[in-house]
């Protein structure tokens, strides 16, 4: 049996060991499951079509302010109008570049003759819908536009929408072509 020294230190790397220590989870290691945690779910829930209505709708705001900015810099950028088109039957944004201009030989750019040249698509979330209870249209109306001018003014109607079943205003600033929602009281 040893025996040990009155006033011997024992040093510091030789400290016990304990046999059943309990371990706990660093900062780090809690934060990396919960990111991917994370990852898995915004990954996942789009796919199994479940969104939060918030999320909807920010996602569909996100688009229309995306389209009508892809709109007014392509009127500006090449000197003619553009026509922006809310399809509400196939959820999307579609916006019509501009005719392209020929060379001084008559020629046209080879890549701009196609038809997904002429085109930029914007999609909507299944949640974006007219408002029928607001304006009387008849159901087979799906098809509205905004027209977009060289100076960044814009031009198109009023449109009471439904976004995940919230009531919405959509209106085009006339000056700058920027979208804007007003929320509308609840129904």
């Amino acid at each position: 049996m040893p025996t040990s020294t009155p006033g011997a230190r024992i040093s510091p790397t030789r400290r016990p060991r304990r046999v059943a220590a309990r371990r706990r989870f660093s900062l780090v290691e809690l934060l990396v499951v919960l990111l991917v945690i994370g990852l898995v779910l915004a990954l996942a829930l789009p796919r199994l079509g479940y969104l939060p209505a918030g999320l909807r709708i920010a996602s569909s705001l996100g688009a229309f302010r995306s389209a009508f900015a892809s709109a007014t810099t392509m009127s500006v950028a090449s000197g003619r109008p553009v026509t922006l088109q809310l399809d509400l039957g196939q959820h999307q944004l579609h916006v019509q570049r501009p005719p392209p201009t020929p060379d001084a030989e008559g020629h046209l750019p080879a890549r701009q003759g196609r038809i997904f040249d002429r085109f930029e698509f914007f999609a909507l979330d299944d949640s974006v819908t007219l408002d029928t209870d607001v304006v009387d249209v008849p159901e087979d109306v799906t098809l509205l536009s905004y027209r977009f001018y060289p100076n960044g003014e814009a031009s198109g109607p009023e449109i009471p929408l439904l976004i995940a079943d919230r009531p919405y205003v959509l209106d085009v600033d006339r000056l700058t072509g920027r979208p804007r929602f007003s929320a509308t009281e609840e129904r």
